[in-house]
């Protein structure tokens, strides 16, 4: 669960508000032979090394955000258009991770009461 909200982070980010190529490990993956890479890779990767690159993307995709904001307010769209052909805003954007992040938290919950037996509220 450490891969996916990765990538999602520099697909969004990186990718599309920044308009740039996306960066190792996520432009090495053929995506279409394996469209689950960033949940199925994982297995046998070091927890450490997992968690230094959910920790690089959040940094990077920070500085992506500042640069924007430097640029302009939430209003601008990103530079790159989405598979809709529409180029959502940066507001947009940062909503939708907010979104993101909180369905996987709640993934990460569950799994955490399968494993203590303690239920949350």
């Amino acid at each position: 669960m450490l891969n996916h909200p990765a990538f999602v982070e520099e697909d969004w980010f990186w990718e599309l508000l920044a308009g740039s190529p996306s960066p190792l490990p996520w432009s090495k993956v053929d995506w279409d032979a394996e469209p689950d890479w960033d949940w199925s890779s994982a297995l046998n990767d070091d927890a450490g090394d997992l968690w230094q690159g959910r920790e690089r993307s959040t940094t990077r995709s920070r500085e992506l955000v500042a640069e924007a904001i430097a640029r302009g307010d939430l209003g601008q769209g990103a530079k790159k258009r989405d598979e809709g052909g529409t180029s959502p805003t940066l507001r947009w954007i940062l909503v939708y991770m907010v979104e993101e992040d909180a369905r996987h938290n709640d993934h990460v919950d569950l799994i955490r009461e399968f494993i203590d037996g303690v239920g949350g509220e």
